[in-house]
């Protein structure tokens, strides 16, 4: 599980950055012009956030031996 999770952490995290931003932009022009939000877009949002916090915790608390 320490693979997966050091694989996403050092080669996805970058994409996985990317595509939550542009998701929340377009979150913010939705909001903007009054449009309703799309459940696929919140369910984006969800996911790369969730990774994005995960992963480095996951990293680091399996990182310290005691």
């Amino acid at each position: 599980m320490t693979t997966i999770f050091s694989f996403i952490g050092i080669y996805l995290m970058p994409f996985i950055c990317i595509v939550f931003i542009i998701s929340i932009i377009d979150l913010i022009k939705l909001l903007i012009n009054g449009l309703e939000v799309k459940k696929e877009l919140t369910i984006i949002i969800v996911i790369t956030f969730t990774l994005m916090v995960y992963t480095p915790i996951y990293l680091i608390v399996n990182s310290v031996t005691i």
